[in-house]
């Protein structure tokens, strides 16, 4: 799904812009009986008219009780399960609890890790009639800016969390800097009798919960879905999937539950269409991707899917060893979406996991985003992957979708990828049920003909009641009406597209939005990061945009600076804008590029033209005064490559010189480690320390391009501009090879090159004493061992919180999980 287009259980016991990209419980946005909003347009009839979630899940606790609703996995031995029956008498024990605490239509933000308590919390706001408010933990010690604005934005009735979160955030600084509001624990409200439920008179038009945008983290804007919002759009997923009822289809699922993708395609489909589905924190897909594929085989998992960057994850990162006994066959819905989708990511996807059992036509590219629930369009199950290729000089002066003209390869076939001159997008499907998208003409409000390019327009029950208290923003958004004169009530989404022969094809956003992993960037959110860290930067003056390198987005920063700065000035400036940016948004600047005063392409009304200095760079035509890119340093990068190849004039067969990719660097290096290791006493800690630590510290030069001079190893990692996914990489490679079995915490808990190379050093002393392990001889089998685990598990979490002060809301959230599951302590 292009959505968002540029993304503890128990067992069954008794116990004005364009899209970004609430009032009471039933206040919604007053419309004409033309409006998108209101009443669930459901025509299937098979639950009758006018019923919740709750009705559903009700029901399946009586038709099908002991079936397994949803499985969590702990790790790849160990699962927590709940039943559809167990999961009913939990809900209700949380609503009649929240009935004693909260009155009905106020709302409460959810703050839980990935699991099943998430669910249980957000179905039992559902059963008490409660607005939910999905929302991730805060950053310790202090609020982040965006769950600030979402609780301020929202101002819940209260924050319902486990007894854990509670008692550690509850009563800090992080609570009264959120405005201390009331903290509930799941825990203690799933201690109440189910009998104490009074169930509520809920409609279809009745608010169900609020979900937050993953734009801009100063201006969140809450999407108020009601419960016949969700129905209609589950029904509309479930056609397009082609699911059925009641045989008990599996899924499996790792996208964060506070994510539209993850919380209505992953969690509540699965309810709706009595299915299960096993679920994975985000946490555990981004260390070990293996993890997700080994999940859809051994549970024979029907659906599945996620980002555009989920497959590429997979290919870049899986290793065949890890595949072994892998059976993709029962894989039928493969979903792309949350982010611009890859026709070459799903032809190579496709052919790599082809002998593993997936079939090409799994893939289901659709497009959607929370302002409509979830889907808007899709094709009518999965089938072959359709694309069109457009010239690229029509398409962006004239905003046509034409045909390329043909150009052959070296085989004689025409190419159907995006060259210089062409550009190809994917079939993103139709509207299903009695859905309207129209393609309009921003400008004039008129419907655009086929191939051409406008802004698409979504009418329909799956639409949402609008943003909470945001009446202007509602009537330029939800109530956007043709210039025709019709009377009926758009979605003005903020998307580009074409439609033709009635599919929709997703050509970008008018807002040049950034997603990079399925996560929302606005371009001025980080320029405004960038410009902060220097006074030679010149506010306004910047441009952050992404570039495709191989199918990888590489984030790209322009900015201008000063007449007065130096060349000593660019230098300093450009790794503080590295840090910056990656402390405060969690992502890797792969290039950073200062350009002259004045000459960042603008508007007459000084507006940045983004699409004109995105071409600029890849034409060369910026006024560059000094730039840096991913692997560019002095001395340390060329020489780590040099000795990790084994040869700093590399030639390939034919004698000519090559370059050896970064894959090949990191792995050559990392071997090139292993034998350094096996040469050193096993038992000698400082010496293995030592060499752990100058591996570190020549893997960060390079990947991060910091010059030897400016290299501390006692510096945090994240200084260096490494994001959460590239750590978890690094400590993915150092657990295979090393032969520990490494808490996904370890990089923040030992946070810097020094610490974790002590850390490291120790661990192997430690099995080296207890021949649990064989000494780290590069040609030994793996072996784990529980012991050095044990270690991580019993850290205290308050010192985790102590050591996490800088980290993004969403990573604290998957960190607090994974150390959480850990200790058992669901």
């Amino acid at each position: 799904m292009n959505l968002d287009p540029q993304f503890n259980g128990t067992t069954s016991s008794d116990h004005t812009d364009p899209v970004d990209r609430s009032h009471s419980m039933r206040s919604g946005v007053t419309r004409s009986s033309s409006s998108n909003a209101g009443q669930s347009q459901l025509t299937d009839g098979r639950w009758g008219d006018g019923t919740t979630l709750v009705d559903i899940l009700s029901s399946r606790s009586e038709t099908c009780p002991e079936r397994i609703a949803f499985r969590f996995l702990e790790d790849e031995s160990d699962s927590t399960t709940i039943s559809y029956f167990a999961l009913d008498r939990a809900a209700r024990r949380i609503a009649a609890g929240l009935q004693q605490q909260v009155e009905p239509g106020s709302s409460v933000a959810l703050v839980f890790p990935p699991g099943l308590d998430f669910i249980k919390s957000f179905l039992g706001c559902l059963y008490a009639g409660v607005l939910a408010i999905p929302a991730t933990y805060p950053k310790p010690k202090r609020p982040s800016a965006r769950l600030s604005a979402i609780v301020e934005d929202a101002r819940p009735s209260a924050v319902l969390a486990t007894r854990r979160v509670v008692d550690l955030i509850g009563d800090s600084a992080v609570s009264n800097q959120l405005g201390d509001p009331t903290w509930l624990s799941s825990d203690d409200l799933e201690a109440n009798p189910h009998s104490n439920w009074k169930k509520q008179n809920v409609q279809p038009s009745d608010l169900a919960f609020l979900q937050y945008t993953s734009g801009s983290t100063k201006d969140p804007r809450g999407v108020m879905v009601s419960h016949g919002n969700i129905l209609q759009n589950l029904e509309m997923i479930r056609q397009g999937f082609q699911l059925s009822h009641h045989v008990g289809q599996v899924g499996v699922c790792w996208l964060p539950a506070y994510h539209d993708m993850g919380l209505i395609g992953g969690i509540l489909e699965s309810l709706y269409i009595g299915g299960t589905t096993v679920l994975m924190s985000p946490l555990a897909f981004l260390q070990r991707p293996s993890r997700w594929l080994r999940a859809i085989s051994d549970h024979r998992a029907v659906v599945s899917g996620g980002p555009n960057f989920a497959f590429e994850l997979c290919m870049r990162k899986i290793k065949p060893e890890e595949l072994e006994g892998v059976d993709l066959s029962s894989w039928e819905v493969a979903f792309s979406g949350a982010e611009p989708i890859r026709a070459t990511t799903m032809r190579r996807f496709a052919q790599t996991y082809g002998r593993y059992g997936f079939s090409k036509s799994a893939f289901y590219p659709c497009y959607g985003l929370a302002e409509a629930t979830l889907l808007v369009t899709g094709g009518n199950g999965p089938g072959e992957i359709a694309t069109c290729t457009v010239d690229a000089v029509e398409l962006q002066k004239n905003g046509r979708a034409v045909d390329a003209k043909p150009t052959h390869s070296s085989d004689g076939q025409p190419p159907s990828e995006s060259t210089a001159s062409s550009i190809e997008f994917v079939d993103c499907g139709r509207a299903p049920m009695d859905e309207e998208v129209l393609v309009v003409d921003p400008e004039t409000c008129l419907p655009c003909h086929d191939n051409q390019v406008g802004e698409i327009w979504v009418r329909g029950g799956n639409v949402a009641q609008g943003y909470r208290n945001r009446p202007v923003d509602n009537e330029a958004i939800f109530s956007a009406r043709l210039a025709d004169g019709r009377p009926d009530a758009f979605l003005r989404t903020g998307d580009l597209g074409f439609l033709r022969k009635g599919s929709l094809f997703v050509t970008g956003r008018r807002n040049e939005l950034i997603i990079i992993r399925g996560r929302n960037h606005y371009p001025h959110d980080l320029e405004a990061t960038v410009q902060s860290g220097s006074p030679h930067l010149i506010p306004g003056g910047g441009s952050a945009f992404l570039i495709d390198r191989g199918g990888d987005d590489h984030l790209v920063l322009v900015q201008e600076v000063d007449r007065g700065s130096k060349q000593e000035d660019w230098q300093q400036i450009i790794p503080e804008i590295r840090r910056s940016v990656t402390a405060e948004h969690d992502v890797f600047v792969h290039e950073v590029i200062l350009i002259r005063m004045g000459t960042l392409p603008r508007t007459t009304s000084g507006k940045v033209r983004y699409s004109e200095v995105k071409q600029q760079y890849t034409q060369g035509e910026l006024a560059i005064v000094h730039q840096w890119s991913v692997g560019q340093s002095v001395n340390s990068s060329a020489a780590f490559a040099d000795a990790a190849t084994g040869d700093a004039n590399r030639h390939d067969r034919d004698g000519v010189s090559s370059v050896p990719s970064a894959e090949d660097i990191e792995a050559a290096s990392m071997n090139d480690l292993m034998r350094r290791l096996a040469a050193t006493p096993p038992g000698d800690q400082e010496a293995i320390a030592e060499e752990l630590e100058m591996f570190l510290t020549q893997w960060l030069i390079y990947t991060s391009g910091t010059n030897d001079q400016d290299f501390d190893p006692d510096r945090p990692f994240a200084e260096y501009g490494l994001d959460s996914l590239s750590s978890m990489e690094l400590i993915a490679q150092l657990e295979k090879n090393l032969k520990l079995k490494l808490s996904p915490t370890i990089a923040w808990t030992y946070p810097n090159p020094s610490s974790l190379a002590s850390h490291l050093a120790e661990l192997h002393r430690q099995q080296w004493e207890s021949e649990s392990v064989p000494s780290m001889d590069a040609a030994s089998e793996p072996q784990g061992t529980t012991e050095n685990m044990d270690d991580e598990m019993n850290d205290d979490l308050n010192q985790l919180l102590a050591k996490l002060e800088e980290m993004p809301d969403d990573e604290v959230a998957e960190i607090l999980a994974a150390q959480e599951q850990m200790e058992h302590l669901q």
